[in-house]
């Protein structure tokens, strides 16, 4: 039977039941899925022949096909809606408390190009990097540190206190409103 390799992503939709209930294989085909870090690296699997079929966020698609990858949309599963979100820590309440600190992101995510857009319309500088600063290694005061890493890795940074926040979607979205952040919060933070 042929194989098709299809990249999906740790969301609770209804299309997650696909690939335990082999729902979709019969005689001929038999789907085998691939859990995908981010949009931007489905598209770089999508291009070098390791999937078939991926699910991607608008901008991810929009990025690849806007550089010239041979990508086609076949359905709109859901709409994000509040599914992405910026999780920060306590002590920041709006933009403008964003400077000084490192928010982080998978790179070329949708979440990333929110974000972008976001402190561009706040008007905040900002640098970008793969790299996580030390620990206990201050930001830059006058901009905000993006930093592009995995999901896993926005979860461990989070706990670490290593981050101020992250610009996240789906379980790790879940996973840091509901996890105490691992730095030491200021006196201003409520318990």
């Amino acid at each position: 039977s042929k194989h098709i390799r299809f990249g999906t992503f740790d969301e609770a939709n209804p299309y997650a039941a696909l690939a335990p209930s082999q729902w979709l294989d019969d005689d001929e085909v038999c789907w085998v899925y691939y859990r995908q870090l981010s949009g931007g690296r489905a598209v770089a699997h999508l291009d070098s022949g390791e999937l078939d079929v991926a699910m991607l966020g608008s901008t991810p698609y929009a990025t690849a096909v806007a550089r010239g990858a041979a990508l086609t949309a076949v359905a709109v599963l859901h709409n994000k809606g509040t599914a992405q979100a910026l999780v920060v820590r306590c002590a920041l309440h709006g933009p403008q408390d964003l400077r000084g600190t490192t928010i982080a992101t998978p790179r070329y995510s949708t979440t990333h190009y929110i974000l972008l857009a976001a402190l561009d319309e706040a008007g905040l500088d900002h640098v970008e990097t793969a790299e996580l600063p030390s620990a206990g290694a201050a930001a830059a005061a006058d901009r905000v540190t993006v930093v592009t890493i995995s999901p896993t890795e926005i979860e461990a940074a989070w706990s670490a206190g290593r981050i101020d926040g992250g610009a996240v979607w789906g379980n790790t979205l879940v996973n840091l409103t509901s996890a105490d952040w691992g730095g030491s919060p200021p006196s201003r933070c409520q318990p």
